[in-house]
């Protein structure tokens, strides 16, 4: 995440701007929408819905909300959001941490420990082929 745990000011930003550049830049169906920034301490998951920490670009990555209520019920066994090494979310805990998902929970951690980080995009107006799931995946059909 870097030295702080403000996104806009982070490394993280920075990676994923750089990623989207070299590998989602130009395409027309990529569009920009808000990312879930807001400090959590604690999170709820109500809806997804925060009109307070927003931030606006066309690469993000999963806020604390939309982990928790993707993961709620998950075990820990074989899905997307499991990885061996874990992967930073949007937010901040608090005034210093961030958090964190890995293997089935949400954790809170200095910005400056080495995890992975997912990119988000948000796509417009194509046709999908697939249903998203490991032997059928989603194919966006150009």
């Amino acid at each position: 995440y870097g030295n702080s745990n403000v996104f806009d000011e982070s490394n993280i930003k920075d990676v994923l701007e750089n990623w989207f550049i070299a590998n989602i830049d130009g395409l027309s169906f990529v569009v920009e929408r808000d990312f879930d920034n807001n400090s959590y301490e604690p999170y709820y998951t109500d809806d997804l819905i925060d009109f307070y920490g927003m931030y606006v670009g066309k690469v993000g990555t999963l806020s604390v909300r939309e982990v928790a209520l993707m993961s709620d019920g998950i075990t820990t066994g074989y899905n997307f959001l499991n990885t061996a090494n874990g992967f930073y979310l949007m937010n901040a805990n608090g005034s210093t941490n961030v958090y964190y998902y890995k293997e089935g929970k949400i954790n809170s951690t200095s910005p400056s420990t080495t995890l992975s980080v997912r990119p988000v995009i948000n796509i417009d107006d194509v046709n999908l082929l697939g249903d998203g799931t490991i032997d059928n995946p989603y194919i966006i059909e150009e």
